[in-house]
């Protein structure tokens, strides 16, 4: 596409879709407006408030399931409770995923 100078064509068409799609969802009064990002449908980054107070964060919604999964401070460096030795928390968070299967 953009070989060919198709690409700018593209974008904008995206663009008009999904503002298109985004002001008829906002016209549903069942419907909450959320803001989100989209990569040509293959990924979406959306910003999100959780917790009194609010707690502002990014995430990639999982579009495969009905779980939110938030992020613990208590897993940051420098210091991790035990099940939480490696960085990513994976030992920690097993047990918590085989809470739900």
């Amino acid at each position: 596409m953009m070989r060919t100078g198709e690409w700018a064509a593209h974008v904008q068409r995206r663009k008009a879709e999904w503002s298109e799609f985004t002001t008829k969802k906002r016209s549903d009064k069942l419907s909450h407006q959320q803001d989100i990002t989209n990569y040509y449908d293959v990924e979406y980054l959306a910003n999100i408030t959780i917790g009194t107070p609010g707690q502002k964060f990014q995430m990639l919604p999982d579009l495969h399931t009905p779980y939110l999964w938030v992020p613990d401070y208590i897993c940051a460096p420098p210091v991790r409770p035990a099940g939480c030795e490696d960085e990513t928390c994976g030992t920690g968070s097993k047990s918590f995923l085989n809470a739900f299967f």
